[in-house]
């Protein structure tokens, strides 16, 4: 084969010109993206439904969803997760499909589904890749050991309206945001940031309500991860995360 080759030394000179050309053609037209689509596109919807047990929002949110989703080209796979006050569906689309039009086909397939939701549901649609990283990392402090009815009016003058929000709970606890909170099979996870690692830490919950829930389990001023669903199960899975200091 070598006397082959020498013996055509133009032969060789085509090839490595045609090799040459071949990558210049594809480093000019090669779509270049700095998050390229490296994990199957993957669209997330979350709703919100104040008030509801985990088995209403599987039938009435849940399961309406995942039919039309279930409805569309290219999907892959569609699971759920349902918790009290939220439902969580995740939609896997093959390769061919796109993380745009994945997004969009899923955002038509709300619109049809709508009306056959809950009127106090409220879905959102989310894209999720290699390239999403939690968003938040907050500090338990509490200023005072209880606070009481009488302590929030005493700094309020006769006949003065105001909007309030309160989670009612007698005993001792840590108010936390729902993004905190990890629910999966019957535990209950909070994670606390870590250097470049969050460590899953679990937890009971007290109380909930619309805007947080009352928690033990954690100590106070711990820093903790506040992310979507699907980014709190990747930090179980041993995800890293970035953290950025105020």
């Amino acid at each position: 084969m070598f006397e082959y080759f020498h013996r055509r030394p133009y032969f060789i000179y085509s090839v490595m010109l045609a090799v040459l050309f071949v990558g210049i053609y594809g480093l000019i037209t090669m779509p270049k993206n700095l998050f390229p689509d490296v994990e199957r596109p993957t669209v997330i919807v979350i709703t919100k439904i104040p008030g509801a047990t985990a088995e209403l929002v599987t039938n009435t949110v849940s399961k309406p969803i995942e039919e039309e989703i279930a409805r569309l080209a290219l999907i892959r796979n569609i699971s759920s997760t349902n918790v009290a006050n939220f439902s969580i569906v995740k939609a896997e689309f093959e390769y061919d499909k796109g993380l745009n039009a994945a997004a969009v086909d899923v955002n038509n397939a709300l619109s049809i589904v709508r009306s056959k939701l809950p009127s106090s549901a409220s879905p959102a649609i989310y894209t999720t890749g290699s390239f999403t990283l939690p968003v938040d990392v907050i500090t338990l402090s509490p200023k005072v050991d209880s606070v009481s009815l009488a302590d929030i009016s005493s700094d309020l003058s006769t006949n003065q309206r105001v909007d309030i929000n309160l989670i009612v709970y007698d005993g001792r606890g840590i108010k936390v945001p729902l993004g905190a909170i990890l629910q999966k099979d019957t535990h209950t996870y909070c994670f606390i940031a870590n250097g470049d690692k969050a460590d899953a830490i679990e937890v009971e919950i007290l109380a909930q309500g619309i805007e947080g829930v009352v928690i033990s389990g954690l100590q106070d001023g711990v820093k903790i991860v506040v992310s979507k669903p699907d980014i709190l199960l990747k930090l179980l899975a041993g995800v890293g995360i970035s953290t950025e200091e105020d």
